[in-house]
Order: structure tokens, then sequence, then C-alpha cells
């Protein structure tokens, strides 16, 4: 008896060391930067992993019957199993690909009043957001004859301005005043990056077998600041067993989702009203970082693969691309000077002001024009536009009606420029 319970005490000390070696100091510290745990929802997994073994092996430890004890913990192993193969069978993709454009938490077929009165003043300040069948926002009659695709995050998918007020509305009634019919339709999804832009090519527009765009317009840079390194998309094919697991699992994507919510809403303050008004002591011409290295170097290279694979997924479609680089509230052109916010954003462990935040998005946004140089394609620069005001944002990120329409202008002013140089026709061909 003594010999068994001796066993059960190592045993049961064991369950109890592997729950205490699994906490978030420690795996930082032998995988970082492999592992980086920066948000609290990150931590839950984490947490219930540690309890369960914490509990089972102070159970088995402190057990007059240890062959109960043993049965209890394989019962619930083997019911856990089931219960998990269950889930990731009924709600998970590995068994149906189509499943895997939930992944994107693309709209389908939804109509949602929202109201607006935190965020802007507005006579009627409830407002429809519609996204249709597929996903799409925006006036069109079939997927095949729409002239220009526009893809981005947030400050493209505009769930916070109503429809026919965005700036793919906006730039559409611009080109039918100067005579021009051309379709713009929205295929923005809030929080995306260019990473999740390679997947929509991969798990939605496929859905889609009569899409055929003539141009693929790219409004990025925001969002790319934060976009994380080794994410596995910026290849056409990623085979690794590991990217097939959290392409397809439901729980994966489940906890993907809930992280990023928790990052845009409590760590980037996303879709709240923080913007800044005109006075001098809320902008600073001082960055706080003085090495920008982490945002370079790697980060970038992994950009301008992504960026380089966008080109080649969108000429695949037969459609072309044109890369908008975008503005933002973080920073301002004042008197010859930029100006970035004083108040501070927390990204891996470093605070970053306004300037910080346009030395960073300077870089990216210089990327994004040298790509669109080396593969001559049309880049329009709206990110050191010195149009905007307080008046155009709401938040940092995202813009008002007023901005909205000053976006669609100068995008329309851009384009057709181009288009009275002959480099763009949206004339059709195809049958």
């Amino acid at each position: 008896m003594f010999k068994h319970k001796s066993k059960l005490n190592i045993l049961g000390l064991f369950f109890v060391i592997i729950g205490l070696l699994c906490n978030k100091w420690l795996l930082e510290l032998l995988f970082s930067p492999e592992v980086q745990i920066r948000f609290i929802i990150d931590l839950i997994p984490l947490i219930i992993f540690e309890l369960v073994m914490i509990i089972i092996g102070m159970k088995i430890y402190f057990s007059r019957n240890p062959k109960n004890i043993i049965l209890i913990v394989s019962f619930n192993i083997i019911f856990g199993a089931i219960l998990l193969m269950i889930i990731e069978g009924f709600f998970g993709s590995w068994f149906n690909p189509d499943k895997k454009i939930r992944n994107l938490n693309i709209p389908i077929s939804q109509k949602i009043r929202i109201d607006v009165s935190p965020f802007y003043d507005r006579k009627n300040p409830i407002i429809e957001y519609y996204r249709d069948s597929n996903g799409f926002r925006g006036s069109y009659t079939d997927p095949s004859k729409i002239d220009i695709l526009t893809i981005g995050g947030s400050t493209t998918a505009q769930v916070y301005i109503p429809d026919g007020e965005t700036w793919q509305d906006v730039l559409s009634r611009y080109f039918r005043e100067s005579g021009n019919q051309v379709t713009v339709v929205n295929a923005g999804i809030a929080g995306q990056t260019t990473i999740g832009h390679l997947r929509n090519f991969d798990w939605w527009f496929p859905n889609i077998p009569v899409l055929k765009p003539k141009y693929i317009l790219y409004y990025i840079g925001i969002n790319e600041v934060f976009a994380e390194n080794n994410q596995g998309f910026d290849n056409f094919k990623n085979t690794s067993t590991l990217q097939y697991i959290k392409d397809n699992s439901a729980i994966y994507n489940l906890i993907r989702t809930l992280r990023n919510w928790y990052a845009a809403v409590y760590i980037y303050k996303i879709d709240q009203v923080r913007t800044v008004d005109d006075k001098v002591d809320q902008w600073t011409t001082t960055p706080l970082l003085s090495d920008y290295s982490y945002f370079s170097g790697q980060r970038l290279a992994e950009l301008t693969k992504r960026l380089d694979n966008l080109i080649s997924k969108s000429k695949a479609m037969k459609a072309t691309p044109i890369f908008i680089t975008q503005p933002t509230r973080y920073y301002r052109h004042y008197n010859n000077i930029v100006e970035g916010t004083r108040e501070t954003i927390q990204f891996n462990s470093m605070s970053l002001n306004g300037l910080d935040y346009f030395n960073i998005k300077t870089m990216i946004d210089a990327e994004i024009k040298k790509i669109a140089q080396k593969n001559s394609i049309i880049c329009i620069n709206l990110a050191n536009a010195e149009v905007w005001n307080k008046e155009d944002y709401f938040d940092f990120m995202h813009m008002t009606p007023s901005g909205t329409e000053k976006v669609g202008k100068l995008l329309f002013d851009s384009l057709n420029v181009y288009i009275k140089s002959g480099n763009i026709n949206f004339c059709r061909t195809d049958k």
C-alpha cells in the first residue's frame, strides 16, 4: 500500500508541477519572441490548463483510493476529447472547406441598424449598414460587372457610415457625375490586415465564381503597423501541420476572434470616440521611441511578401491592383511640421505616441509605394494629404461622412488623371 501511495504521490506532484510550469512568464522566457502572450484573452486557455493540471495533481496526491481517481481522470479526459471532436466536427471546416469563410468573420446577408450619435452629429442618427449575400456592400447588378472592388479593414468597411455615404459611394457618384458609369463595391472587413486580404482570395472570393472586377483597390497601411510576423499567410499555400490546424479549428478561430476583439476594444481602443482637437497641448513633435528597428527588417520583409502575393492573386483574377495609403488622426501636418498625438498606444511592452505611429507608418507607406513602383502599378498616397481636420474623424482612425467625402473626392481626382492618360480603362472586352 505504501509503495502504491508513493507512486501516486509522485504522479500527483508531476501533474501539479506541469500546471505550475505552464505560466505566461516561463513560456515567454523559454520561447520569446516566438511565444508572446500580450493580452488577457491569450491567458484564458493557459489558465484553464493550469487549473486542470493542478486540480488533477492534488486529487491524485491526496487520494486514498487511487483506482477511483485514475478512473475519474481517465473518464474526464476521454469525455473531454469526445466533446472536443464533436465541437470541431460540427463547427470546424475539417470536412467542409467552404466553412473556412467563417474564419474571416464576413457578414453575409446582414442589415443592421446602428445609432451613430455617440460618434458624430447627424439629423437622423439611426443608419443602416447592409452586406449582401456575397458579403459585399454597395450597388451592383452582377459580380462579373464590378469595375472596382475595394479591399481593406474597418476604414474600408465603414460600419458607422450609412449606405450611400461611404467613400466608395462618393467615388462612384463623382464618376457618374463626370459621365462614367463605374461600379465601386466595398469588400472591407473590420480588423483585416494584408494577412487577411490574402485569405480572402483563398476562402471568400472563390465562393463567388462569377466575380471578375477590373480593378482591385487596396486601402492599406493603418493595420499593418500592428500586423504580426510569421502568420503563415505570406505564401500562396502554407502546408504546415500547425497552419492546417489553425485554418480548420473552430475553437482556435473562436479564441482568435475573441483575442482580436479584446485587442481592438481594450488595447487599441478602436471605435471609441477619442479624437483630438487643435489645442497645442494635445500634440507633440517629440517621439517616445528612439529605435524603430523592431518595426523594420523582418516585419517589412514580411509585408513585402504579402504585397507581392496580393498583386499576383489580383492578376490571377485578371484584375489590376491599385494601392492606396491611408491617412489617420494620430498625426497632422501643421505649419510645415508633422505633429503626433500625445495619447499613447501600447504594443509589445512599448509605448507609442502619434509621432511614433507616423514614423512607423511612414516606413510602411514607403514600402507600399516601392512595391507598387517595382510592379508598375498605381499607388495613390492619401497618407500625406493635408486636407483633414478634426471634424473628419470620430476617433484616431475612422472617419465621419465629411471625411469619407474627402477620401472619395481625392480618389476620384487621382484616378481621373489616370483615366485621361489612358492608364485606367473601364471599358470591358469580356462577354
